[in-house]
C-alpha cells in the first residue's frame, strides 16, 4: 500500500509559511496523519505538519531530505568529450548565462511565489535557462556536455541529465522524466506522486535549496521541458534542440553554426592523431569541406583515418567525393554525415557490422554490454570487442555507467537512423 504521505508532499512544501492556507487545510492534514498506516511515515508526517504550521521551511526541507529521501545519483552527466575543439565563443555564452547571479528583487519574488501552494512559476521569466540550437550533427550535445562539466563546481549539489529523445519516434514525456529525476533525488516509487502537477511541485521543492544544473538534451518542444524547469535562482538549465523555442522570454539562445575552417582542421588533426604534410593539408581542407565542416561528419570520418598512414587522407578524400556524388542521387538531407557513415560502415568487419545493424533495432536511448551480447548471441566479453571497435570508429558513444558500474553506450540519432537503413537493405 502506498504511503498516504505521498499526496501531501508537494502541498506541504508549498504551504510553508502561508498561515491562511495552513489553517484552512489543517483539518485535512490531521486526518491524513491519523490515517497513515506506517509508523515511520506517521512520525515524519507529524513533524512535517508541525514544521509547516510553524513556517519552518528549513526544518521541513531537512526532514524531507533525511527522513524520506535516499538519493541514488545526483551527478548524472555523461563523460566529458575528449578532443573538444573550438566553440570558445559559444562556450563562454553558455557559461555566462548559467553563472549569472539573479537580482535580489527577482530572488525575493521567487521566494514569495513558493509560499503560495497553488501558484505556478512563470517559466517564461526563468533567466538561468540556456538553449543551444542548430542543425543535426553540428555538435549541440557535445558543447552542452562539455560546458556542464566545466560548470560542475558552480552546481555542486546536483547535475541531472536526460536525453529527451526529441528527434526520435518515441520521445519521452514530462511525467516519466520527472519520475526519473525524483528517483535520483531520493523519492522511492512507492512515494511517487501520480499527476504531472504533483511531480512538478515536488521536484521544484526538492531543488529549492540546491545548486543544481539540469541538462535537457535533444528537446522536442517547449511543452516537454516546461515542467522540468526549477523555480530556484540557485539552479540552471541547459537544453539542446533542433527547433527554435519562442516561449522563454529570458532564455539565452546559442545558435550553433558549422565549424570554422581552422577549428574543423584542428578537430580532424586531433582525432586522427597526425600532422599532415603540405600535400595532405590540401586534402584535409577538401575533406572537411566535403564534411560540410559538421563535427559529427568529421568525427565519423576520423574513425576511418585514425592511425592510418598520411597518404590515406588523399585517397580517402577522393573516395569520399565519389561516394558523395553517388549519394546525391539518393539523399538531399544530411548528405555529409551519410557519406561519411557509408564509407565507415563499409570498412567494418562482419561481426561489428552485424552488431551495428542489430543495435539499430533498439528503441531505448542507450544500452549495456549484455544487450549487445544477446543480439549477437555471444558472451559479453566477445561482444565488448565489437562494441569498443564501434566506439573507436566513432559509430557509438559512451553514455556513462549504471548504478552497478555497468558501462552503457548510445547512438547519435542520425547514426541510429543509418543503422536501421542498413538493416532494411
Amino acid at each position: 500500500m502506498r504511503s498516504k504521505v505521498l499526496g501531501f508532499l508537494p502541498r506541504l512544501a508549498k504551504g510553508i509559511g502561508n498561515r491562511e492556507w495552513v489553517l484552512k487545510e489543517k483539518e485535512k492534514l490531521t486526518e491524513q496523519l491519523m490515517a497513515e498506516d506506517k509508523l515511520q511515515y506517521k512520525l515524519i508526517f507529524q513533524d512535517l505538519l508541525e514544521g509547516v504550521v510553524a513556517g519552518d521551511k528549513k526544518g521541513v526541507i531537512q526532514l524531507l531530505k533525511s527522513g524520506l529521501l535516499q538519493p541514488e545519483s545526483m551527478h548524472q552527466l555523461p563523460p566529458d568529450i575528449p578532443h573538444f575543439t573550438g566553440r570558445q565563443v559559444e562556450l563562454e555564452q553558455v557559461k555566462a548565462c548559467l553563472q549569472q547571479a539573479m537580482p535580489k528583487e527577482e530572488a525575493t519574488l521567487n521566494s514569495s511565489q513558493q509560499a503560495t501552494p497553488h501558484s505556478s512559476f512563470p517559466i517564461s521569466s526563468f533567466n538561468k535557462l540556456c538553449i543551444v540550437t542548430g542543425i543535426a550533427g553540428v555538435g549541440k550535445s557535445t558543447l552542452a556536455i562539455h560546458a556542464a562539466h566545466k560548470l560542475d563546481s558552480d552546481f555542486p549539489d546536483a547535475q541531472l541529465y536526460i536525453n529527451l529523445g526529441g528527434t526520435e519516434s518515441q520521445s519521452q514525456e514530462p511525467l516519466a522524466i520527472l519520475a526519473s529525476f525524483l528517483r535520483a533525488l531520493g523519492i522511492e516509487d512507492g512515494l511517487m506522486p501520480e499527476t504531472l502537477k504533483e511531480r512538478t511541485q515536488l521536484y521544484r521543492s526538492l531543488l529549492s535549496n540546491k545548486r543544481a544544473l539540469i541538462l535537457l538534451d535533444n528537446a522536442r518542444d517547449e511543452a516537454q521541458i516546461s515542467p522540468l524547469l526549477p523555480d530556484s535562482p540557485n539552479c540552471g538549465v541547459l537544453a539542446t534542440t533542433r527547433k527554435q523555442f519562442t516561449n522563454f522570454a529570458e532564455a539565452t539562445v546559442v545558435d550553433l553554426e558549422v565549424m570554422t575552417e581552422a577549428d574543423a582542421l584542428a578537430m580532424l588533426r586531433s582525432l586522427v592523431g597526425l600532422e599532415p604534410s603540405e600535400t595532405e593539408l590540401e586534402a584535409s581542407n577538401n575533406l572537411i569541406n566535403l564534411c560540410h565542416r559538421l563535427p559529427l561528419a568529421i568525427r565519423i570520418t576520423s574513425g576511418i583515418l585514425r592511425n592510418q598512414p598520411n597518404g590515406k587522407i588523399v585517397a580517402y578524400t577522393h573516395q569520399l567525393a565519389d561516394e558523395r556524388q553517388r549519394l546525391t542521387q539518393l539523399y538531399l538531407r544530411d548528405l555529409a554525415v551519410r557519406t561519411s557513415l557509408t564509407l565507415n560502415y563499409q570498412e567494418l568487419d562482419a561481426t561489428a557490422a552485424r552488431l551495428f545493424r542489430l543495435l539499430g533495432l533498439l528503441n531505448g536511448l542507450n544500452f549495456s554490454l549484455p544487450i549487445a551480447a544477446a543480439l549477437l548471441d555471444v558472451e559479453p566479453t566477445v561482444a565488448k570487442e565489437s562494441v569498443e571497435y564501434l566506439v573507436e570508429r566513432q559509430l557509438l558513444e559512451p553514455a556513462g555507467q549504471t548504478e552497478s558500474q555497468q558501462e552503457r553506450y548510445c547512438f547519435h540519432d542520425m547514426v541510429r537512423s543509418f543503422a536501421r537503413g542498413q538493416l532494411a537493405q
